[in-house]
This record gives structure tokens, C-alpha cells and sequence, in this order.
């Protein structure tokens, strides 16, 4: 089950990518594809959405690509799903997909659910991109199943 679209999960792998290889000088949405294997047209619609939405620039010319407009310490992982997802309105779905399910006439699984969607929440608010690009560099990336409490 996840919480965010695809758009989410490519656009902070392409900010990981940026935070890791490229912080302060442009990087092309073709490098980023490329290595974080997310097809190019798509991603770079992404890119585009998120500089429209304040998060990255994008300079124009040789030498040109993606930055940050603002440091990854000031970027929470909710204002990046935020661009692409409803995260409010999506994480009020029910757990077995009633259509009417609340606190006054609930699922079997609405208090657990409840509790997952707040904490999730909560995370997503918590963790920068800095800490979120920190702990995946010392997990050591897809297959490392080290446990990092954050």
C-alpha cells in the first residue's frame, strides 16, 4: 500500500539524485532519467511541476538544467508529495474501501488505519530532504535491509 503516486516517488528520487550529485550546479532531466531510471518525458514534467510550485529552478542554455530554489533543509518530504498528490484528501481513503467510514461509523480496520495514516503524516512533515538523501546514503541503497530509526 502506498501513501503517493509514482509522480511522488520519481520526484524525490530526482531531488536525491540532485542533493547527491549535483547540489549546486544544474543538472539535466536526461542525467537524472538516466540514473534513476525514470523515463525522461515523464520526469520531466515532474521537474517542471516542481518548479512551478517553487521547490526547484530551471536555468535555460549551455550548461543549463535543474537547482534548488530554496536549500533541501527548508523542503519537507510533505511539501514534495504535496505537488503531485492530494495527501489530505488520499490519506482519508478507508483501509477496505468503503465509501462511508468514520470515526462514528467505522471499518474493522479504521482506528489502526487511523493511527498508520497520522504517523505516516506526521513523517512525511517531519523529514527534510537533507535528512531523507543522509539516510538513504548510509543505508547503502536497494537491498540494504540495515534499520535507521528516524
Amino acid at each position: 500500500m502506498l501513501f503517493y503516486s509514482k509522480a511522488s516517488q520519481y520526484a524525490l528520487r530526482a531531488l536525491s539524485y540532485l542533493i547527491k550529485h549535483s547540489y549546486s550546479k544544474p543538472c539535466q532531466a536526461s542525467v537524472i532519467a538516466e540514473s534513476e531510471d525514470i523515463p525522461k518525458h515523464f520526469l520531466s514534467k515532474i521537474l517542471q511541476k516542481m518548479v512551478e510550485s517553487g521547490l526547484l529552478k530551471s536555468l535555460k542554455g549551455p550548461g543549463g538544467g535543474f537547482v534548488f530554489a530554496k536549500d533541501p533543509k527548508d523542503i519537507m518530504l510533505y511539501e514534495v508529495i504535496n505537488v503531485f498528490d492530494d495527501f489530505e484528501s488520499d490519506m482519508q481513503h478507508c483501509a477496505i474501501g468503503w465509501n462511508q467510514c468514520s470515526d462514528q461509523k467505522p471499518c474493522d480496520l479504521h482506528e489502526t488505519y487511523k493511527k498508520l495514516r497520522e504517523h505516516v503524516k506526521q513523517y512525511f512533515q517531519s523529514i527534510n530532504l537533507e535528512l531523507f538523501t543522509e539516510v538513504s546514503l548510509k543505508k547503502g541503497g536497494p537491498g540494504d535491509d540495515t534499520q535507521y530509526e528516524i
